[in-house]
């Protein structure tokens, strides 16, 4: 992975502050992840990115949380995975649970890929959900 593209998934040094551009970067995380699971967790950090640099999603989200640091600091979750890729908390102290799927461009979307998230993050913690 290049400095620049570990730059802005904030998983490098932070001396360089180069955006590479969101397509860029996706094209990058589909070329050179080395499996599934890799692919799915940079993609994840780069919608975490997204998700606190964008001034709309800014203005409506306080901290973008990646699952397993969010449910470090709640005590009805054990941090096992339940389909919550980020939880990001809201200005108003709601949290939103986020499903962050990196597909190929030509896969087609069904009610069958979103169904377990749904069950999942149908809990009361959870105010609205973002798939």
């Amino acid at each position: 992975m290049s400095e620049t593209t570990q730059d802005y998934l904030g998983i490098g040094s932070e001396s360089r502050q180069t955006n590479l551009g969101f397509q860029s970067v996706l094209n990058y995380i589909r070329e050179h992840a080395r499996s599934e699971r890799q692919k799915g967790e940079l993609f994840e950090q780069l919608m975490q990115k997204y998700f606190t640099e964008d001034p709309d999603y800014k203005a409506e989200f306080s901290e973008v949380y990646l699952w397993k640091q969010w449910a470090q600091l709640q005590t009805e979750f054990d941090g096992t995975d339940i389909g919550v890729d980020l939880v990001a908390e809201k200005h108003d102290g709601g949290f939103c649970a986020i499903q962050c799927k990196c597909y190929a461009e030509t896969t087609r979307i069904s009610k069958g890929h979103i169904d377990s998230f749904i069950s999942a993050s149908a809990s009361e913690i959870f105010t609205s959900i973002l798939v």
